[in-house]
């Protein structure tokens, strides 16, 4: 994923499509499935509502929307792996 995000970073040249993301949402609904014990559950609003859309509205910019995103990833992946 991370050297896609290299080819998908503004001004994108490749964009993954929803064969890709597919796939993508299938390996994280795998790995969320596999815990013993989930301790969240991720509910999804209308699109306008999700957030990227309501903090580009805001103002942020595409690059650091995505520059928090990548961000909050790592922090919660950090706090699953001292989980497990």
């Amino acid at each position: 994923m991370l050297a896609f995000l290299l080819w998908n970073w503004p001004p994108a040249t490749v964009f993954m499509g929803d064969s890709g993301s597919t796939v993508l949402g299938g390996a994280v609904a795998v790995a969320l499935l596999q815990t013993t014990s989930p301790k969240m559950t991720w509910l999804a609003d209308a699109h306008k509502s999700h957030v990227y859309q309501r903090l580009n509205q805001s103002g942020w910019s595409h690059a650091r929307v995505a520059t928090a995103y990548v961000a909050l990833t790592l922090v919660i992946a950090g706090v699953i792996a001292t989980l497990t």
